[in-house]
C-alpha cells in the first residue's frame, strides 16, 4: 500500500541503548508500549486509583521480560523506564465536546498513579538500586516551532514531577531548543555518537519527529541519564 513508500522513524530507544552500552558495557533490553494519540488518563484515572489498558499492558511485559532474563542467569545491574507521551494532553487552547484537557494536577495524580506501577513492576529482589522513571520533554500542539513549547498542564507536570521526586528525571530537554525551523541542529554524544548537521524544520513532522531528531533524543537521554545514575553531576534541577 502507500505506507510502504513513507520513510518511518524507529524512535529513540536504539541510540540510548547504543550509547549506554557505550559509556557503562551494561546491555539493554528495551521492552516498547506505544499507544498512539492516547492522554494520560488512559494510562492511569486523573484521580490516581484506577490503571489503565497501557499500564497494565506495561506491567505485564516488564515482569515476563525480568522472569525470563533472570531464568538465563543474566545479571539485572539496573531497572527503570523512559516516557515521551503528552501530545493529546496539550490542546490547550481547544474546545473538543466529551474532551478533559489536564491540569498540571490532573497531570500528574495519573502519572505518579501509573510510576508507582512501573516502578513497582520493575523492583529486582537483591538489587540495591531503585528503578527510576525518566522523562523525555514532550511538545504540544500544533506544527509551529515555538507554539510548539507552549506551556500547559502536561509541561508544568513533567517538570514539576522530575524536580520533585528523587526516581524521577527529564532524561533530555534538547526539544527546548528546538524552536525556529531555519535554525541548525546538530549532536555529538560524550561517546562521539554524531547526528549531522540539520534544521529544526528538518527534524519535526508536527507534533512528532523524523529519525535524526530521535537519534538525537535517545543520545542526549544517554548522556543524561548517565550523568545522573552514574556520575557525579545531576540533571533533576533545569533551566530553561
Amino acid at each position: 500500500n502507500g505506507d510502504q513508500a513513507r520513510p518511518r522513524s524507529v524512535g529513540w530507544y536504539p541510540a540510548l541503548a547504543a550509547e549506554w552500552y557505550a559509556l557503562t558495557g551494561e546491555k539493554t533490553v528495551i521492552i516498547p508500549e506505544f499507544h498512539s494519540g492516547n492522554p494520560i488518563s488512559t494510562w492511569y484515572s486523573y484521580d490516581g486509583i484506577t490503571a489503565g489498558a497501557g499500564t497494565t499492558d506495561a506491567v505485564t511485559k516488564i515482569k515476563n521480560c525480568l522472569s525470563f532474563i533472570s531464568s538465563q542467569n543474566y545479571e539485572i545491574v539496573r531497572t527503570g523506564y523512559y516516557w515521551l507521551q503528552g501530545e493529546t494532553d496539550a490542546f490547550i487552547n481547544e474546545t473538543v465536546e466529551n474532551t478533559v484537557y489536564p491540569t498540571a494536577k490532573m497531570y500528574e495524580t495519573a502519572y505518579l498513579g501509573m510510576h508507582e506501577a512501573f516502578v513497582g513492576a520493575l523492583k529486582v529482589e537483591g538489587l540495591d538500586k531503585q528503578p527510576y522513571g525518566a522523562i523525555l520533554s514532550c511538545r504540544t500542539r500544533t506544527n509551529q516551532p515555538y507554539q510548539n513549547i507552549e506551556y500547559c498542564g502536561m509541561r508544568v507536570a513533567q517538570q514539576y514531577l522530575a524536580n520533585n521526586h528523587s526516581d524521577l528525571y527529564l532524561a533530555s530537554v534538547e526539544m527546548e531548543n528546538w524552536r525556529n525551523a531555519s535554525d541548525s541542529v546538530s549532536y555529538q554524544s560524550k561517546k562521539g555518537y554524531a547526528v549531522e548537521s540539520t534544521t529544526v524544520g528538518g527534524l519535526i513532522n508536527g507534533i512528532h519527529y523524523n529519525q535524526s531528531a530521535y537519534n538525537i533524543m535517545g543520545l542526549d537521554a544517554a548522556d543524561n541519564m548517565y550523568d545522573a545514575l552514574v556520575g557525579s553531576s545531576s540533571i533533576r534541577d533545569i533551566e530553561l
